[in-house]
């Protein structure tokens, strides 16, 4: 059977846009990822890392937990201060995911800190990770206008010399963070 044509006026073609003198502004920019998952505190964050050490047990496969606290966020008090450091530590969240790989994990720990989780990973590469880790957050972050900086204190432990549980691999990582911003 055949159907009618369609008898509706025919539409005009859209016109080009008069020239601007202003450059286009960029589409903002919008992750496709989702945001990092979310640990209350070091405690919250151990029990975490003790689900993923049982996994790793299960298939005798090493595990490495660093523990990056991020300090002197240069900021003037005002009332964007808040908005501006939000939108820093997730730069830096993004830095940090993007850096490793994807069976490792990466979640923000408190205000101020992030944890990773790096399986089948030895002393060895955490300290690698760590390292380039290190770099990448202390390159400057262009947030809107504002060229901003920011310095990180970062620790790692690797089981079982760093300890057996999950909470002790974190206190451990702690400790030796904590140490290192002396």
């Amino acid at each position: 059977m055949l159907q009618e044509p369609d008898r509706t006026e025919p539409t005009s073609e859209p016109t080009a846009a008069a020239p601007s003198s202003a450059p286009a502004a960029p589409p903002p920019r919008v992750s496709a990822l989702p945001p990092l998952p979310y640990m209350a505190d070091a405690a919250q964050f151990g029990a975490f890392v003790h689900q993923q050490l049982a996994e790793c047990r299960r298939w005798s496969v090493p595990l490495a937990v660093l523990s990056l606290g991020i300090a002197n966020v240069q900021l003037a008090h005002d009332r964007h201060a808040a908005a501006l450091r939000t939108q820093l530590l997730q730069e830096a969240g993004l830095r940090l995911r993007s850096r490793v790989r994807a069976t490792d994990a990466v979640v923000r720990v408190g205000r101020d800190g992030f944890g990773l989780v790096l399986r089948d990973a030895t002393e060895a590469t955490a300290r690698n990770v760590e390292q380039r880790l290190t770099r990448a957050l202390h390159m400057p972050y262009r947030i809107g206008s504002m060229l901003l900086s920011l310095t990180v204190q970062t620790g790692f432990a690797v089981y079982p010399q760093g300890g057996v549980t999950g909470e002790a691999l974190v206190l451990a990582a702690e400790r030796v963070r904590n140490k290192t911003g002396d």
